[in-house]
């Protein structure tokens, strides 16, 4: 007969944090709940309210990773199962007394491995499974561990789901007691919100994260030159009038109008890391060329500096706009001789901004400065494991006003390596301890008892009292 049911159930203390690296350990509670067998007469029901479970108790916790993907072809669906690690943890080994309806929390923490963790059955099935020799992805047995992710891309042409995910298990027995254990399974248990951090010291690195591990300081530059030839260059009185000279310097503008030349850049980091409140910050400059403007030229030579510089028309910052997009690929197993593969992009962030309307001028240092899209945490960082790869590029439009209401437009395109979130300051000593939970109850732990030299037994029969004969009982 069933002595009830315990439920084990898991709560995160933190459970939208991102867990960076292996020096952030998950922490939280497994609550177990008793629920004593039902009863029939309402005595009985009632007395079943003060009932407690009591006996030996071990909780263990499992954490476990896994990358899949599965890529729609034709009426069927390819999929790609890639394990990347399992590890399991005992948090408690003791006695357990719990009232009925009462809730147990048994602590516990439990850190990432810095590496993938495959058995060596798996190291061995990924050539057969997998291309190695396809340099978009990562074969390698000790690659970092790649971010949580999920996303799904249907497509006119492809349609595929893949996921990153981290999930926390538990397992909880009570050796020789008949009590139904109820535990999530390990499928069903809490997601895990992971990415890999990044070291204290953010070192000056020419690579993409995952060589060298730091940021690179060094900015994305594209730049070019901006000419002005128009009649607004011309002062009010020396403009062409009339139709025959409009049509004159329309045909031949080198011989009527001068030319002012600006040069022009724009700055943007190439590496960012994920944050909820970190802004890409784009940096833009437009400065005159007097060297090679004839409307400089001839300023100076009538009036000095101060002339040259008032005969360079204005030149504004229109608009800016920046778009950041997600570019993913997923791969299935190997189907007879070729291994199918998909890919897709989603738009991540989006930001327009029209700056302030004030022209660029020597006391800013001909620098305009801005504060563009913000990559919160939700975005995983850029990474390549055995069946999934992930990378960004970076969409930048810039858009100059010119005299006359002139505008000229410029775009770019460039790769965007997107880094996990800055790492916290946190040493050994500061993190919680990892060692199992200790029984608040002086009693021994169930593997001690069962060890013991001189266990309690019961007397022998011989030593038990014999009852009285029937002649010599009292009449």
């Amino acid at each position: 007969m069933s002595n009830g049911s315990l439920t084990a159930t898991i709560v995160l203390d933190k459970p939208d944090h991102v867990h960076c690296g292996s020096h952030d350990p998950v922490t939280g509670n497994v609550c177990l709940r008793y629920r004593p067998p039902p009863l029939a007469s309402a005595d009985a029901a009632a007395s079943s309210s003060s009932t407690e479970l009591f006996g030996p108790l071990r909780v263990t916790i499992r954490l476990h990773g896994r990358a899949k993907t599965k890529i729609k072809r034709d009426k069927e669906y390819d999929r790609g199962r890639v394990p990347l690690f399992s590890m399991a943890r005992l948090v408690y080994d003791g006695p357990l007394r719990l009232a009925a309806g009462a809730v147990r929390l048994v602590p516990f923490a439990v850190r990432f491995p810095d590496t993938v963790a495959p058995t060596a059955a798996q190291v061995q099935a990924f050539p057969r499974c997998f291309d190695a020799r396809d340099a978009r992805f990562d074969t390698a047995p000790d690659q970092p561990l790649p971010p949580a992710m999920s996303t799904a891309y249907h497509g006119f042409t492809q349609t595929f789901e893949c996921f990153v995910e981290y999930r926390l298990g538990a397992a909880v027995a009570m050796p020789g007691m008949h009590v139904s254990v109820h535990c999530p399974r390990d499928e069903d248990g809490p997601l895990i919100a992971y990415d890999r951090a990044l070291p204290p010291p953010l070192a000056l690195t020419t690579t993409a994260f995952g060589s060298s591990g730091g940021i690179d300081p060094r900015p994305h530059r594209l730049g070019g030159t901006i000419r002005v030839q128009s009649k607004h260059l011309l002062p009010e009185a020396d403009r062409p009038r009339g139709f025959r000279a409009k049509t004159k310097a329309a045909l031949n503008p080198t011989a009527y109008y001068p030319v002012a030349v600006f040069g022009w850049s724009c700055a943007v980091p190439t590496q960012v890391c994920r944050d909820e409140n970190a802004t890409v910050p784009i940096t833009v400059r437009a400065w005159p060329r007097f060297e090679e403007s004839t409307a400089a030229s001839a300023a100076a030579a009538a009036g000095g500096g101060d002339a040259k510089m008032a005969a360079m028309p204005e030149v504004r910052l229109l608009r800016c706009a920046v778009r950041v997009t997600a570019h993913t690929r997923a791969r299935a197993e190997i189907h007879f001789v070729s291994c199918h593969d998909a890919e897709g992009h989603e738009d991540v962030a989006f930001w327009s901004s029209r700056p302030d309307p004030t022209p660029f001028r020597e006391a800013d240092g001909w620098t305009k400065t801005l504060g563009s899209v913000t990559l919160g945490r939700r975005v995983p960082s850029s990474f390549r494991t055995v069946n999934i790869a992930r990378y960004y590029r970076m969409h930048v439009g810039l858009a100059f006003a010119l005299p006359g209401g002139e505008t000229r437009d410029f775009k770019d395109v460039f790769s965007l390596d997107v880094l996990p979130p800055l790492a916290r300051a946190q040493t050994e000593a500061q993190a919680p301890p990892l060692a199992p939970a200790v029984a608040e109850d002086p009693m021994p732990m169930y593997t001690a008892a069962l060890a013991a030299e001189d266990p309690i037994s019961p007397p022998a029969y011989e030593e038990v009292a014999k009852p009285p004969k029937y002649t010599a009982a009292p009449t």
